[in-house]
């Protein structure tokens, strides 16, 4: 056999093994990671109290593709981060990624990052809000070979870190914002807001927008901070109705010295420029 053969015959061996190695070598190594949940401070230099919107646990495929192990996704002020538990673990492979489904359904080109790890805590930071719309279920996915390894299928849980309750916000608030010119030489138009929050449970509410002909009816969920709460929109009561993406914070209310809650709009804006300082709800009941 001539040198020449011999060398790229060697070449190829190696090659062969390399791949080999790189294809079978994962499914022995455990890869442990233990993040702890990010901290998120405000401007004043508070942390951020987090809400927990929703959670699942991990199953596997098959006897190869396996794991087991909590997953959350996690909102901290305008941060949303999918959380592995420390519990979490899965079996190893090669081209593990984190990404989402919906009914049993992978969809490629939903994967966010690299796995960390095959064991323990980790955090991986979305780029915006999790839309609940397109997904329900979180994957970990070989891109390699299109296969599965585990996927949690997600309930709603909207759950807040413990502490964050330092204000009572249950009841019903009121806010009526009058426009500053009359409608047909008659009356001016009145925008009736309505903010009703369980007072069972301040992690639900529903924001009512009556005026001029439109509605908007949201079920919303609360997320409070240390001297605030975010409204965050959840889902549409009316079909058809103006749309807002879950998971999008509608505006931000603070309890002031007279009882009443401050607003500061985000998503939704007032109808009148007006309004955009100095608005209040007014408690009702």
């Amino acid at each position: 056999m001539k040198k020449t053969t011999k060398v790229i015959l060697s070449i190829v061996c190696i090659l062969v093994l390399a791949i080999l190695y790189y294809l079978i070598s994962p499914l022995w190594r455990v890869v442990t990671v233990s993040e702890a949940m990010p901290e998120v401070m405000s401007t004043t230099g508070e942390k951020v109290a987090s809400i927990e919107m929703a959670s699942g646990n991990f199953t596997g495929f098959d006897k190869l593709h396996t794991g087991s192990g909590t997953v959350k996704i996690i909102k901290t002020g305008d941060k949303t981060f999918v959380r592995f538990e420390e519990d979490f673990k899965t079996t190893n492979g090669p081209d593990l990624y984190v990404g989402f489904g919906k009914n049993s359904v992978y969809s490629k080109g939903s994967e966010i990052a690299r796995l960390k790890g095959t064991m323990g805590g980790q955090n991986y930071e979305l780029e915006g809000e999790f839309d609940f719309n397109a997904y329900n279920e979180v994957w970990v996915w070989c891109k390699l070979f299109g296969v599965p390894f585990v996927k949690a299928s997600l309930e709603i849980t909207l759950k807040h870190e413990a502490g964050s309750q330092a204000f009572s916000l249950g009841g019903k608030w009121n806010f009526d914002e009058v426009g500053p010119l009359m409608l047909n030489g008659v009356v001016k138009p009145v925008w009736d807001y309505n903010l009703t929050i369980d007072p069972k449970n301040e992690n639900i509410g529903r924001l009512t927008i009556d005026g001029l002909q439109t509605m908007t009816d949201l079920n919303v969920s609360i997320q409070k901070l240390n001297d605030s709460a975010n409204i965050i929109m959840q889902s549409n009561n009316i079909d058809g109705g103006q749309q807002y993406k879950r998971g999008e914070v509608l505006f931000v209310i603070a309890p002031n010295s007279e009882g009443e809650l401050m607003i500061d709009w985000l998503k939704i804006q007032p109808n009148v420029p007006e309004n955009k300082e100095g608005a209040v709800f007014k408690k009702i009941k």
